[in-house]
């Protein structure tokens, strides 16, 4: 499924991109992004006997910006590309009388919240209608590398598998990807195009190692963002 994605993806942004429309006024824009983050991690044991050590996880709210190059390069039809730094993790939390390493414990109000940061490279293709209030959509895949592996906190960590990688750093992954699919609207007053999106991003990587071996037999990433940015056309041409 992930490769008929993103075979797809680029077979439609390759052809697109070779297609030609006479006197179209082509446009390439930059500028910033910046937003709220709401991320969370899905795990799965590979052991199922060990999904009792696993809260109630939750989305953590984190900052999100960067900045967009856009091209418009037909109607209806551009290509855009960011870096962005998310605020990403996870939190959790654990209810009275959870069982946690086969004893009943008092986890009552027991949290983890773990902060995972990252630098993410979108390249999205981006689908708009209208004229100086456009509506758009962006799809496409996201790479990110993990900038930092925040601190975790937690209580009562004693009680937790001493092989667990979210409770101990036994070892993480620095790489992720993923498909991202948003929408919004673009406003443009004066130069400046103002533009609000709301995207959903989710990762086919895997925070922690997912071998039969391992813990886990998946840990990917989900977020939300909610952003505004503010993007100035640069330079504008006709096609051929």
């Amino acid at each position: 499924m992930r490769r008929i994605v993103v075979i797809s993806f680029f077979s439609f942004l390759f052809f697109s991109l070779h297609a030609q429309q006479n006197r179209f006024l082509q446009e390439i824009a930059v500028g910033i992004n910046g937003g709220v983050n709401l991320s969370t991690v899905s795990f799965l044991y590979n052991d199922p006997a060990m999904g009792s050590e696993l809260g109630d996880v939750g989305w953590r709210t984190g900052a999100k910006g960067g900045i967009s190059v856009r091209y418009i390069s037909m109607k209806h039809f551009g290509v855009q590309l960011e870096v962005n730094f998310a605020q990403g993790g996870w939190s959790e939390e654990f209810k009275d009388g959870d069982y946690i390493k086969g004893v009943k414990v008092d986890s009552a109000g027991v949290k983890i919240s773990r902060r995972l940061n990252y630098i993410e490279i979108p390249l999205l293709a981006h689908i708009y209608f209208g004229r100086k209030m456009r509506f758009f959509v962006n799809l496409g895949p996201k790479l990110g590398i993990m900038a930092s592996y925040g601190d975790l906190k937690a209580e009562h960590m004693a009680v937790f598998g001493e092989n667990d990688p979210r409770i101990y750093d036994n070892g993480h992954n620095s790489i992720d990807y993923g498909l991202s699919v948003g929408g919004g609207i673009d406003v443009q007053i004066g130069r400046i195009h103002t533009i609000i999106e709301v995207r959903y991003t989710f990762g086919f990587g895997d925070v922690y190692s997912n071998s039969k071996s391992d813990v886990y037999q998946h840990s990917n990433n989900q977020n939300f963002a909610i952003t505004a940015a503010f993007l100035l056309p640069v330079k504008t041409f006709y096609g051929n």
